[in-house]
C-alpha cells in the first residue's frame, strides 16, 4: 500500500501511478480543511463549507459547516419543569428564577417570593 499525496487514500501499489497520475490532475487539498476536493468542485466547497454567516439564533459569525452543531449546543431548549415551557438550556435557570421565583397569595393576591408565601399568610408581611 502507498499513501497517495492527493488523496491522502492508502493505494494498492500495483494501482499507485494510475491512481497519483488520475489524483495531480482532477484532485486538490482544501486551504482551509485539507479535504481532498475535486479541483472542479473547490469553489463550491469553499463557499458550502468555509463560507462566514451569521446565526439565526444569535449574532455569533460562524462558518456554514459549523452552523447545525452551534444551533444543537447552544440554542438546545428543554420544557421548564414548572410551566412547561420550551426555553434554552443555557437560560433556563434564569427563567425559573425570574417567572417561577413568585406567586401571588391566595388570599390578598398581593404578589410575593415564593419562599415567604408562608411567612406573609401567617404574618401579613
Amino acid at each position: 500500500m502507498c499513501c497517495c499525496s492527493c488523496s491522502k487514500k492508502d493505494i494498492a501499489a500495483g494501482n499507485f501511478t494510475v491512481h497519483e497520475v488520475h489524483c495531480v490532475r482532477n484532485i486538490t487539498l482544501c486551504p482551509y480543511c485539507d479535504e481532498a476536493v475535486a479541483k472542479s468542485d473547490l469553489s463550491h466547497h469553499v463557499a458550502e463549507q468555509h463560507t462566514k454567516v451569521t446565526c439565526s439564533h444569535c449574532p455569533a459569525l460562524l462558518m456554514k459547516s459549523e452552523v447545525d452543531q452551534h444551533i444543537a449546543e447552544a440554542h438546545a431548549t428543554e420544557p421548564c419543569p414548572e410551566c412547561g415551557e420550551n426555553v434554552s438550556k443555557t437560560l433556563l435557570e434564569d427563567h425559573k428564577r425570574s417567572v417561577h421565583s413568585t406567586t401571588e397569595c391566595p388570599l390578598c393576591h398581593k404578589v410575593v417570593d415564593k419562599t415567604d408565601l408562608h411567612q406573609h399568610q401567617v404574618h401579613g408581611i
